[in-house]
């Protein structure tokens, strides 16, 4: 099932499955941009998020 805009298929199982690519993408940012400060200076709720 491709990802994106779907028409006529369950909508709330759509916006569902988009939100936590949503989501996924946000943690991925996160951990992108504090990388190098997570390994100096370590923050458990978001080392908890990057495992």
């Amino acid at each position: 099932m491709p990802l994106g805009r779907t028409e006529g298929v369950d909508q709330d199982c759509s916006v569902k499955e988009q939100n936590v690519l949503n989501i996924s993408t946000a943690c991925l940012q996160i951990i992108c941009l504090h990388g190098e400060r997570l390994e100096r200076d370590p923050h458990p709720e978001l080392i908890e998020v990057a495992k």
